[in-house]
């Protein structure tokens, strides 16, 4: 059925159009004054001298009057620069020779007949807010193009701003006419003028881009083009209820304007030639008029039982010969195509007299996205399409320029085209939309209708990487993350979608959820480790991480990816959480713990740093693969507190060496600090004290410090223990 759209109640869509009409003529009569205003202004001024000042080829005069309270050009024909008297008087020479040459480049530039094109047009469409925000913008910059024709001659930036600042203190601020320009006709364009010719780095050349010309021209021709050739509907208003119809509908085509008024229920001939019936109390209007004085109009109502048929031609009531005839069957197809008018009763009789077939070859002259997808879904919905033709269906599908259309066109039709094994078709229509929103609605509505189908998902997945919108994009592999556990091509074309986002916060979304689909394993962990090491949020990386290590496995690839993500990390303190939670994993393998020695190398902050290695030294560092980037990192510490700290910890130990302590008297000799460095060297001494080898590196270390109550400390020590 039609959905039902509301049809205009009385005639307010000719009482607005007269209300338009006398606004763009009140705002015409204004111009028209106006033009009479200056035509008087030019006519009772008095002419001034104007030595050897450049006023360009239009033969400009300047005049003198006491009508205007601001300068400005009066051109159009007879062109003038108008100075008011009261200023004259209180300008200096300069200041005024400067004023003449402002609206002098007006007329030189023709300003003039360019602002009576604006005004014509913003009287016209006067209620367009936009048409008043370009001309406002159109009025700056057209001062601005003066502004820099009178530096061209001039050369002084400084005086000429000198001298617009002094003509806003003098003026008075009222315009003399919509049609004149002036130097100070806007005071906040004066101060962003003013402020304009102060910068240094602008340019100023008055000079035009014959580039930028050439492509707005064509820009501007292929619109023209574009609208004349493109139907443009103007009205359409359609209410369906039980038992009655109601349309009111206008439509205008190049020069053509077609209405068509309906009440009740119409029905049509099998040939579509004629009006077969109406119901009690209905009637049929069809009116097309072509310029002002060709025009046809068919009426059909219902009298007393039976149809009342009239013809007029050219307003002329007229016997339907040959040529109305002819001229009712051309019109009649048009009108169902247009407007939609009964298509789901169309539709059946059209496939009952041609087939689906022939349904297809209609709808192929149907250039209304609209109607073209009411069609479309109907006919698809009626069943009884072969593969073919379901085929050539959607391939029309796919010339449709409405993205909306094609929507729900898609939508409707999918449940269809997957029974049939026909997937590829409607993947392929939804490659040509363009809307991301339009194209994540299709794809979540898609994923849906097959949910536990490998191959809809993948393709699903497909399609989103090609969208621009991360935030869209991220909604529809969310809608599908769960068919990651069918792996394949459903995981493959998943994460290279989720490779595409460029927002990190998306991508953190994406992945948590391929985290949370695939919890501890390593399918899962690997990819997202891969993805998270492109990312540019440190925090959100690290969040990433974080949550996807429970599907940290000891195998090389996802060590490596790993790593290679958590070594991309430039904050600190980031870096720090997320090998700190790495480090609370049971059992992990000495080329993690190496590898995250590594890193930690890397942590700029000997604070944060610090913490890794101490963590790192709760286990046990005595591993020949550990030991070495332990102590690398904890040699390259600059600060002899946290690197103390460090030695400390491994000290502690309940694992220790004797190898592995002699590293750390070793690692006690590079700090600075003759305090934290006895500290260490104590407790290698208490730990061992019967290592003589450990004792003789003690010794050795003591014998550097500078500080003699620290080696005295150390030697006690020593002492102590060997006792």
């Amino acid at each position: 059925t039609q959905p039902p759209l509301r049809v205009p109640d009385g005639d307010w869509p000719r009482a607005a159009l007269f209300v338009w009409g006398l606004c763009a003529l009140c705002l015409l009569a204004r111009l028209s004054l106006s033009y009479s205003v200056l035509k008087g202004l030019k006519s009772r001024g008095s002419s001034m001298a104007t030595g050897d000042l450049p006023l360009g080829r239009r033969g400009i005069r300047v005049l003198v009057s006491t009508e205007t309270s601001t300068p400005l050009a009066a051109g159009l024909r007879h062109p003038a620069i108008v100075i008011p008297a009261a200023l004259r008087a209180r300008l200096s020479e300069a200041e005024l020779r400067q004023i003449i040459l402002h609206e002098a480049a007006h007329l030189a530039r023709y300003d003039d007949w360019s602002n009576l094109a604006q005004k014509l047009i913003q009287a016209v469409f006067w209620l367009h807010p936009v048409v008043y925000w370009i001309g406002r913008r159109l009025n700056l910059e057209r001062e601005i193009a003066c502004d820099d024709r009178v530096l061209a001659v001039t050369g002084r930036p400084r005086s000429y701003a000198e001298c617009l600042a002094r003509l806003a203190e003098l003026a008075v601020w009222r315009r003399s006419s919509v049609l004149a320009t002036g130097a100070a006709d806007n005071k906040p364009h004066l101060s962003r003028r003013i402020e304009l010719l102060l910068d240094r780095t602008r340019n100023i050349a008055p000079s035009v881009s014959v580039r930028r010309f050439l492509i707005a021209v064509a820009a501007l021709v292929v619109a023209v083009v574009a609208a004349g050739s493109a139907p443009e509907l103007i009205a359409l208003a359609q209410h369906s209820d039980i038992g009655a119809r109601y349309a009111d509908i206008t439509w205008s085509d190049r020069g053509r304007t077609v209405e068509l008024h309906m009440s009740g229920i119409v029905d049509f001939t099998d040939d579509e030639r004629d009006v077969r019936d109406v119901s009690p109390g209905g009637w049929f209007r069809l009116e097309e008029r072509r310029g002002f004085f060709e025009t046809r109009r068919y009426e059909a109502a219902d009298s007393s039982g039976h149809i009342a048929r009239t013809y007029y031609a050219n307003g002329v009531k007229t016997a339907l010969g040959a040529d109305g005839q002819a001229w009712l069957a051309a019109m009649l197809p048009e009108i169902f195509r247009q407007t939609c008018i009964d298509a789901d009763t169309r539709i059946r009789r059209l496939e009952r007299l041609r087939g689906p077939d022939g349904v297809l070859a209609e709808i192929a002259l149907i250039h209304n996205d609209g109607c073209r997808r009411t069609y479309l879904r109907d006919l698809i919905a009626q069943g009884g399409m072969g593969t073919e033709q379901l085929r050539a269906a959607m391939r029309m599908a796919r010339q449709m320029n409405s993205d909306g259309d094609k929507r729900s066109l898609l939508i409707a039709a999918a449940p269809v085209y997957f029974d049939a094994g026909l997937r590829a078709e409607i993947f392929d229509t939804v490659a040509t939309v363009r809307s991301d929103g339009d194209r994540r609605r299709v794809l979540v509505e898609l994923a849906g209708d097959d949910p536990g189908s490998p191959g809809v998902l993948a393709l699903v997945a497909k399609s989103a990487a090609r969208m621009n919108s991360d935030g869209d994009k991220a909604t529809v592999l969310l809608s599908i993350a769960g068919g990651l556990d069918a792996g394949g091509d459903v995981r493959r074309e998943w994460f290279r979608a989720a490779n595409t986002i460029q927002s990190d916060g998306d991508r953190r979304r994406v992945l948590a959820a391929a985290t949370a689909h695939g919890a501890g394993r390593r399918d899962s962990a690997l990819p997202v480790f891969r993805s998270a090491a492109a990312m540019n949020s440190d925090g959100d990386k690290c969040g990433v991480l974080i949550g996807a290590l429970g599907g940290y496995t000891e195998d090389e690839p996802a060590r490596r990816a790993f790593f290679n993500a958590v070594n991309s990390i430039r904050s600190d303190g980031d870096r720090q959480r997320v090998l700190a939670a790495l480090l609370k994993r049971p059992g992990l393998s000495s080329l993690t713990l190496a590898d995250a020695a590594d890193s930690a190398r890397q942590i700029r902050s000997d604070g944060d740093r610090a913490g890794v290695l101490i963590a790192l030294a709760q286990g046990s560092v005595d591993d020949p693969i550990l030991r070495a980037p332990f102590f690398a990192a904890a040699d390259a510490m600059n600060s002899d507190g946290d690197h103390g700290r460090v030695l400390m910890a491994v000290l502690s130990g309940s694992h220790v060496s004797p190898s592995t302590a002699l590293e750390v008297v070793r690692s006690a000799g590079r700090m600075n600090s003759d305090g934290d460095k006895s500290s260490v060297l104590i407790a290698a001494a208490a730990r061992y004290p019967g290592d003589e080898q450990i004792r003789e590196a003690v010794r050795k270390t003591a014998e550097k410090l500078h500080s003699d109550g620290d080696y005295r400390r150390v030697m006690t020590a020593l002492s102590r223990s060997s006792g």
